[in-house]
């Protein structure tokens, strides 16, 4: 629409132009030109117009690609910062994940080394004292072996 108006005005104006400037060289005595004159001059004058448009023309043309690729990188831009977002947070989980898996090996890893340590401990011990050692395994083994019983009180039922 606004092209449409500037092309109207531009014509109206390319041949309201030569007809006032002849208009006021007749009413104006500044001497009629003769025909080459003014056939040069409505040469240059339209040649000048023509040039003129295309230049505007082309412009505007090259301004509007100009303004689309502009737009189409902008949100191409704004689509792969979209996706990078999304692997940024899928591998932030990720991460995590691996946080929690490596955290609980660790704690299983201790818990063995302890369990290690602990068996040692006991062989080593063992092997210093098998006396206390057997003492305590036949206590696990047969644990009422070892518990002093009461006295069973017996009644004959005399008195």
């Amino acid at each position: 629409m606004k092209n449409g108006k500037i092309i109207l005005s531009t014509i109206v104006l390319a041949i309201l132009v030569p007809i006032i400037i002849n208009l006021s060289i007749s009413f104006i005595s500044w001497g009629s030109g003769s025909n080459d004159g003014w056939l040069g001059f409505w040469g240059g004058y339209l040649g000048a117009l023509i040039s003129v448009l295309g230049i505007y023309f082309q412009v505007s043309k090259s301004i509007e690609e100009s303004e689309k690729n502009r737009n189409a990188t902008k949100e191409s831009t704004e689509k792969n910062i979209k996706l990078l977002n999304e692997q940024a947070d899928r591998d932030k989980a990720k991460i995590k994940s691996q946080q929690k898996e490596l955290a609980e090996q660790k704690r299983k890893d201790k818990v063995q080394a302890l369990q290690s340590v602990r068996t040692f401990i006991r062989v080593n011990f063992c092997k210093t004292n098998l006396k206390i050692c057997f003492e305590g395994a036949n206590s696990i083994i047969n644990p009422n072996k070892n518990k002093k019983r009461p006295k069973s009180i017996s009644y004959n039922g005399s008195s």
